[in-house]
């Protein structure tokens, strides 16, 4: 069951960065880091736009950020957790989830379930150093190949079809929470925030 549940999560840290490999979610990180209270640095939130205050667009840097640090990270590092057989890169692989997640939390970005994260960091506390390969928790550890393929193909199919018809599965299922799901967004102003802009 430890090593499903690892499946488990795998699927679910790829999926989102997968669903992050588009052209828009550049446009997440600038606002994500410039409002983050425990980010003081002036030249760090100015460093994720093209040229404050003319031009907001997104930077290079915000794409580095975006699509290095964040999708990039988001993928390979799960999968070398899934298959390592080494405590040592387990043990660091995990740590830096939890740094990942730790970030996140910390930017208190808007319309993310925080819970999301923090839990994603006591997962991956419990499943990846709690219970390290070599104690018999690897892949190669499986009882039966065939309820590893078939575990491992149930967890795929949704998020498969979901891509290929996002008519017919929603867009978590899917694993696509960064692959557009919204199309429009709308803005709330106060008054008099107008006159300010």
């Amino acid at each position: 069951m430890i090593i499903a549940f690892k499946l488990l999560i795998v699927v679910v840290w790829v999926g989102a960065g997968v669903s992050k490999l588009n052209e828009h979610f550049v446009n997440v990180v600038p606002p994500m880091v410039a409002n983050s209270p425990f980010n003081p640095s002036k030249w760090l939130k100015r460093a994720h736009v093209r040229s404050f205050p003319e031009d907001l667009l997104p930077s290079r840097f915000a794409w580095f950020m975006a699509h290095v640090t964040g999708t990039a990270l988001e993928i390979v590092v799960p999968l070398l957790l899934l298959f390592t057989t080494d405590t040592t890169v387990a043990c660091v692989a995990a740590l830096v989830m939890v740094a990942f997640h730790l970030f996140i939390t910390s930017t208190f970005p808007l319309a993310v379930p925080l819970e999301w994260n923090v839990m994603f960091i006591f997962i991956t506390v419990f499943l990846f150093i709690g219970h390290p390969p070599a104690d018999g928790y690897g892949l190669a550890n499986f009882s039966s190949p065939w309820l590893l393929g078939l575990i491992s193909a149930a967890l795929l199919f949704f998020p498969v079809l979901g891509n290929f018809r996002p008519d017919l599965v929603s867009f978590l299922i899917s694993l696509r929470q960064y692959a557009g799901n919204w199309a429009s967004a709308v803005w709330a102003f106060a008054p008099g925030a107008e006159a300010k802009l």
